[in-house]
């Protein structure tokens, strides 16, 4: 929930709490593209949300989705607060098929959290760069080098 919809009682924020805000573009499995309200959250509250289901509830920003897809068979997941503990139970089977993948592939890619963000693994190999200097003082000069 947007810190400026916190406390408040309306429509639009009944709309916000069940939908979340959207692009008004759809992903290409048909379903509405949300923006990253973690990604953005800057207030003082925790927030914990649902609506769009994750492989694992994960601390973000003040924010935890715990929407962890237990209706297309992964867990159901409960914060305690104020302990801030995480309850999974695993779901019994599928309820519903997901329109998207929950989990992802074993051979794709994890995403991360921020894509822009350098991690060492985009980072391959050893690459030295060789130094040129205008002037040598003569006594590093290898034998057989021109003056």
């Amino acid at each position: 929930m947007k810190e400026s919809l916190q406390g408040r009682a309306s429509g639009r924020v009944r709309e916000f709490a069940l939908y979340g805000e959207t692009t008004g573009e759809r992903d290409e499995f048909g379903l509405p593209i949300r923006y990253d309200r973690a990604a953005d959250y800057r207030g003082s509250a925790m927030v914990a949300y649902g609506d769009t289901p994750v492989p694992e509830a994960e601390w973000l920003n003040r924010t935890i989705c715990i929407d962890t897809g237990s209706v297309f068979g992964g867990t159901l997941t409960a914060l305690r607060y104020p302990e801030n503990e995480l309850v999974q139970v695993p779901a019994r089977k599928m309820y519903y098929e997901p329109a998207k993948p929950v989990h992802p592939a074993p051979t794709a890619a994890p995403q991360r959290a921020y894509g822009d963000l350098l991690d060492i693994d985009d980072v391959q190999g050893k690459r030295v760069v060789p130094r040129r200097s205008a002037r040598r003082p003569s006594s590093t000069r290898a034998p057989g080098m021109p003056a």
